[in-house]
């Protein structure tokens, strides 16, 4: 296999800036590992991990994120704010994720669909990324595990049901516009259909987000030719 190396700014393009996310604990919301929150209810058990910089090149590896076709000669993450997302269906009866929004300061801010991502992301240097995939939710056929452990691979398979089925475990990679910079804390609210109801589940996040200094640098990504 030919090893290609191409470049990913660990910062938003432009910005110099580091960004670092965290969970916030509360009596409804566990944080397992390092920054994934977890959130259970009678419904579903959702968690929610930020997706950062350095996470971009286990995504790149994956053939199941990878758009087909000759690889660019230089490739960027792109440039909005990720989170990996788990939703196990804990009742006997199907449901469906409804709505997923980021909440900050009075105003909302709808997850970005895979045709709004494309149209926002037309640069050469995102196409290696197939949008209709990575914002596309997949059956998880293992526990869950934190991102830098999945094989997106081998754990997840395709599925193209519009609901959960009970005690499945679908993943899904959620997708936000550029959150303006003086913006520290926010909530990611999920509505979730369950049991003839509408159901919210939210989790806050706190922000550090800085310039320059040692960690704003450039990280080489490998890409492998199949």
């Amino acid at each position: 296999m030919a090893v290609l190396t191409a470049i990913v700014l660990s910062c938003h393009p432009g910005s110099g800036l580091v960004q670092e996310t965290i969970p916030a604990e509360s009596a409804v919301v566990d944080i397992t590992g390092a920054k994934t929150a977890m959130v259970r209810s009678i419904y579903c058990d959702i968690s929610v991990e930020p997706i950062e910089a350095s996470d971009w090149e286990r995504i790149a590896r994956s053939p199941v994120y990878r758009r087909a076709g000759p690889r660019p000669p230089s490739r960027r993450k792109p440039p909005f704010a990720a989170f990996l997302v788990i939703v196990k269906n804990t009742v006997n009866a199907p449901i469906r994720l409804e709505k997923v929004q980021l909440l900050y300061d009075g105003a909302s801010m709808e997850a970005l669909t895979a045709e709004a991502a494309v149209k926002r992301f037309g640069s050469p240097a995102y196409s290696w990324l197939d949008f209709s995939k990575l914002l596309s939710p997949r059956r998880l056929i293992v526990e869950p595990e934190p991102l830098r452990k999945l094989d997106f691979a081998m754990d997840t398979i395709d599925t193209r049901l519009d609901f959960i089925p009970p005690q499945d475990h679908v993943l899904t990679i959620i997708a936000f516009d550029w959150i303006p910079v003086e913006i520290r804390n926010y909530k990611i609210d999920f509505t979730v259909a369950a049991l003839g109801a509408m159901r919210n589940i939210a989790v806050d996040f706190t922000r550090n987000e800085y310039r320059g200094g040692k960690k704003t640098r450039k990280e080489a990504i490998d890409d492998y030719d199949e």
